[in-house]
């Protein structure tokens, strides 16, 4: 799990287990974007939900591949270069997961992949970050306070914090529900 993420997610899909957030199903259809090496898709088809997990390196995915098996899930992973092709399946997604990876050409897709009812668990780098610690100063990397919150503007939001401070990183996160 993202480091930042990982309570707060376990506390969103034990909600949705339990109802407690309008949830019906204990699982369902969950897109992981920028999955890398696969710790989060396998983290949530762990807890039951039908993982797509799309990331452009092949090493990545294939390594994505070794760890589902070794922990008994199933993984669909789906190799794709979502920088030249931003296009992602209709309200396919009951839950879609993008830590750490940001390309403001996609954000419209991930809006209408999720479906309705379904819930985005977005973090990124908070513009903050930018120029810290010898970090680059490039922008497009980051996000300006409550931008995560206006790109999925519509949704019911959840949790949305700008600024937060994990170890040497600062991130924005959002969970948002897509209205029925």
């Amino acid at each position: 799990m993202g480091v930042v993420w990982k309570e707060p997610l376990e506390r969103v899909l034990k909600s949705l287990r339990a109802g407690g957030l309008g949830g019906e199903a204990p699982a369902g259809r969950a897109l992981d974007l920028a999955c890398g090496t696969g710790r989060d898709a396998v983290h949530l088809a762990m807890r039951g939900y039908e993982v797509d997990a799309v990331d452009r390196l092949p090493d990545a995915l294939e390594r994505a591949q070794d760890l589902a098996r070794r922990s008994g899930v199933r993984l669909n992973t789906i190799q794709a270069d979502l920088r030249r092709e931003p296009v992602l399946p209709a309200e396919r997604y009951d839950l879609v997961t993008v830590l750490r990876f940001l390309h403001r050409p996609l954000l419209p897709a991930i809006r209408e992949c999720v479906a309705p009812g379904g819930f985005i668990v977005y973090e990124t780098f908070n513009r903050q970050d930018a120029g810290r610690e010898g970090r680059p100063v490039e922008t497009s990397h980051t996000v300006a306070d409550g931008e995560l919150a206006a790109a999925f503007a519509g949704f019911e939001p959840i949790l949305a914090r700008d600024g937060i401070a994990c170890g040497e990183r600062i991130f924005s996160q959002l969970l948002a529900r897509r209205q029925v």
